[in-house]
């Protein structure tokens, strides 16, 4: 149906989305910002790596550790998640317990996530 059509062509747009120069050109500025201490650039390279941005492979080992990188307790979460997905349990509990230290379960960071952009 439509649905399913759209959606296999939006998967097959996001696998070829590596090859644009826009996104290579964003992904250089990101890495700039990045290497320069900015969390969210680490972050956001964090989903390039998870979603094949960089050469159209995932790479979820990468992208753990720019959700670490970065220090904000959404990627310890993210990071978190994808341990557990891994099988990490170890690595799953330590970012967990950052994201949580850091409060990410907290009513505070709950609202701050869904008042800012």
């Amino acid at each position: 149906g439509m649905t399913s059509d759209y959606a296999a062509r939006d998967s097959k747009t996001q696998l070829q989305a590596w090859k644009d120069s826009r996104v290579k050109q964003a992904i250089d500025h990101l890495e700039i910002a990045a290497y320069g201490g900015h969390a969210f650039a680490k972050f956001n390279l964090g989903i390039v790596s998870t979603f094949g941005y960089y050469d159209g492979s995932i790479d979820a080992e990468l992208a753990g550790q720019w959700f670490e990188a970065c220090g904000l307790p959404e990627g310890y979460f993210v990071a978190a998640n994808q341990a557990a997905a891994a099988g990490n349990t170890a690595r799953s509990q330590a970012m967990t317990g950052k994201a949580k230290t850091m409060g990410y379960f907290t009513p505070w960071r709950v609202q701050a996530r869904q008042t800012t952009g």
